[in-house]
């Protein structure tokens, strides 16, 4: 699918009515909640370079930002203007790492705060900022066959979150729209993961709230998607679940543990990575910023399908570098020997396995880590 450019894919409409704009044709679909206009789309992203768990994430962002605008006292002119722009920001964030022209995020703004601003007051969500969520998240749903609930998660939250709007300070709408992704997020998900995705937003949510936590424990709970993880996060343990990804690493985080999942690639890893145990995923890339991690940082590979360029370019830089010498630390290769590719697919490492660190895989707690 092209991707749509923000003047055609945003047109005014007015939500309070619910009524479709009168120069585009628009179409009725039925809904968990009856029969409602889908009067325009706003394509996130390419949806054909996306996965479950990304769109999942965009969607818990996006219905988030319209619940607190949902909740939003009426507001002046410049109260707007500051709105929309801190909206923007957290948009930008969101769509960063995705090829999303700055006018797309304005114009979503906008009509966010244009559309959402109704419910103030109210402990339930307004039927315009539902009508609306519709149609925003209708392409994530048709394109990329994620049915969303919008009736069930938008009156959830609204159940789950106070009354009333944050002060208007760049932190407190930070905090307060990542405490909503979080929500949002654990609302998302198939019923056989309910209990697991309120584990994991509860302890996000200490997280967020104080810098007493900064841990997440989440192992065989079933996951296939988790949130997006707050910047102050240290240590996740998401080992023995069903994840295909992993949202973006924070760059303070230290331990991940992503054992006995079915991941094909790994986010970004920031430099402050002492310990990443990926044993028995799909991988068939170890994360070249390795190299550029602290000494003493430790990688944990066995049982992935690693490619014989990814091994051979290892073995090289072991070989041919006087930092990566025999006694490197990052690359244990004693009795997990480099052989030849065997087997039937070419390019497919399929010898001993590679890996980093001469101990057994550290399954200890956070509080049991000495850094």
């Amino acid at each position: 699918m092209d991707r749509i450019s923000a003047s055609s894919a945003i047109r005014p409409v007015n939500y309070a009515n619910a009524q479709p704009p009168s120069d585009r044709e628009s179409e009725s679909v039925n809904g968990p909640s009856g029969t409602y206009v889908q009067a325009w789309h706003v394509p996130p992203f390419n949806c054909a370079t996306r996965d479950d768990g990304s769109y999942e994430r965009l969607s818990a962002h996006l219905l988030g930002a319209m619940l607190w605008l949902d909740r939003a006292p009426p507001m002046t002119e410049d109260e707007k203007a500051w709105t929309i722009n801190e909206l923007q920001r957290y948009l930008k964030d969101v769509y960063g790492r995705e090829e999303v022209p700055t006018e797309t995020t304005q114009e979503l703004a906008n009509e966010i705060v244009r559309n959402c601003g109704q419910g103030a007051g109210r402990d339930e969500p307004s039927a315009a900022t539902i009508a609306f969520a519709r149609d925003v998240l209708g392409e994530i749903r048709e394109q990329n066959k994620i049915k969303v609930d919008v009736d069930y998660v938008l009156h959830g939250m609204a159940r789950d979150t106070p009354r009333g709007f944050t002060a208007m300070t760049h932190e407190a709408v930070s905090d307060l729209l990542d405490q909503n992704h979080l929500m949002a997020w654990a609302k998302l998900g198939p019923g056989n993961e309910a209990n697991g995705r309120a584990i994991v937003a509860r302890q996000l949510l200490q997280t967020l709230s104080s810098d007493l936590y900064d841990e997440l424990t989440a192992s065989n709970l079933g996951l296939t998607s988790l949130p997006d993880i707050p910047k102050s996060l240290c240590y996740m343990n998401v080992g023995r679940n069903k994840l295909k990804e992993l949202p973006v690493f924070p760059e303070e985080i230290s331990v991940v543990l992503v054992y006995d999942n079915v991941l094909t690639k790994l986010p970004f890893v920031p430099r402050n990575m002492k310990y990443l145990h990926a044993e028995n995923n799909l991988l068939t890339e170890i994360p070249y910023e390795l190299r550029d991690t602290d000494d003493d940082c430790v990688f944990y590979c066995a049982g992935n399908p690693l490619s014989e360029e990814m091994v051979n370019y290892w073995k090289n830089l072991i070989s041919n570098t006087p930092k990566y010498g025999p006694d490197f630390g990052k690359l244990y290769s004693i009795t997990n020997t480099f052989t030849d590719t065997v087997g039937k697919k070419p390019g497919v490492y399929t010898g001993s396995q590679i890996s980093f660190g001469s101990e057994p895989p550290d399954l200890r707690p956070w509080d049991e880590w000495d850094f």
